[in-house]
């Protein structure tokens, strides 16, 4: 283990002391470092360049911004280790595209991920990252998402309830289409949206650390959530600790999990039959699977596992050799990364980043 004497770790991750991510992820790491090394942490687009010392280790957030800390800094020969953490999935490539030209500076990539999207990475347009990737589930802190479902609803009775934003890859539109062939089911919505889905019941947005927050959560039975391309939502982890259980298309990343049935991606019918057996379970079974949920939140998705994979790539040794791509691979990516709502020249993205260099505002 490193001591305090040897090289600065650079963090570059948003890290204010919240429940919620990206900044949960941050934070955590900074304060698993500083106990162990000594460590600079940066948000995530902060406009300065990072000057190491010989042998200091990088471990940050790529971002598509031409003047994150993380790319302007990427290439310098002083870095010992250059490691890469962030959320990856591989059918949108709008999402993950921008860092493929950062893929071989890093030692290894760290991929904030589920199951279904490390498993079959190998036979995607990102399969040269493959050697160098590590699958890095996402983690909670129970303290945050107390217990609060004490009971069910009746069978054909019980409600369901998304809670995130309505963009394109969370998939709400096809959620509609499922409340729409169930009228006489709940489906509500807890976030921000700037659109209506007449069969769901928009809640608004709610703090959960607020006991009001958390007894609304109550009044459901199931978190539901339908993305086509999300790396590891937490929600998820939250709706376990709460007490209820979750459901999602396997695009959530969460598959091979006993307590979180799959529905299928853009399958009414489907969806619509695994539902209605939802909806009917014995009691038993789903506090069975209350339980399953919560010994997995105590055995696996925690910070201290989360933090402890990160160590170990941050003071390995090993950089595995990268193939290369063809050139056909790298220009479909290229051109996404272009074509990305996350491109550095797009309208917002540039307006942000203008904010931050000459007003040092962080909306």
């Amino acid at each position: 283990m490193v001591s305090r004497g040897d090289p600065v770790l650079h963090i570059i991750y948003p890290h204010r002391d919240r429940i919620s991510c990206p900044d949960a992820i941050g934070h955590n790491l900074v304060e698993f470092f500083s106990k162990r090394v000594k460590v600079r942490a940066y948000e995530l687009n902060e406009p300065r360049r990072i000057e190491p010392a010989r042998g200091d280790v990088l471990l940050g957030h790529p971002s598509p911004a031409w003047w994150s800390p993380f790319r302007r800094c990427l290439g310098d020969a002083r870095w010992s280790r250059r490691i890469a953490v962030f959320p990856f999935v591989h059918t949108d490539y709008r999402q993950c595209s921008f860092f493929d030209s950062m893929a071989p500076r890093c030692d290894e990539v760290l991929t904030i991920t589920g199951h279904y999207w490390f498993s079959t990475a190998a036979r995607s347009r990102y399969a040269h990252w493959v050697p160098r990737m590590k699958h890095l589930d996402l983690a909670i802190d129970r303290r945050h998402f107390p217990f609060v479902k004490t009971g069910f609803r009746k069978p054909g009775e019980r409600r369901f309830l998304y809670i995130g934003h309505g963009a394109w890859m969370k998939n709400v539109p096809y959620l509609n289409r499922i409340a729409e062939r169930r009228p006489n089911w709940t489906f509500a919505w807890i976030g921000e949206t700037k659109s209506r889905h007449r069969h769901l019941q928009c809640l608004g947005s709610h703090d959960f650390s607020k006991e009001a927050a958390r007894a609304l959560v109550a009044e459901h039975d199931f978190l539901i959530c339908t993305s086509t391309a999300d790396a590891n939502p937490t929600t998820i982890l939250e709706a376990m600790s709460w007490g209820l259980i979750p459901v999602c298309t396997p695009t959530c990343g969460y598959d091979h999990e006993a307590g979180i049935p799959n529905i299928p991606l853009d399958d009414v019918d489907g969806a619509i039959e695994i539902l209605e057996r939802l909806q009917h379970l014995d009691e038993a079974d789903l506090r069975q699977m209350q339980r399953h949920n919560l010994q997995r939140l105590q055995d696996h998705y925690n910070w201290e596992r989360f933090c402890g994979q990160v160590s170990d790539s941050v003071f390995g040794t090993e950089t595995a050799p990268m193939p290369r791509q063809s050139f056909t691979n790298a220009l479909v990516l290229r051109a996404a990364s272009m074509a990305s709502p996350y491109a550095p020249f797009r309208y917002r993205s540039l307006q942000r980043s203008l904010r931050r260099r000459f007003l040092g505002t962080r909306r």
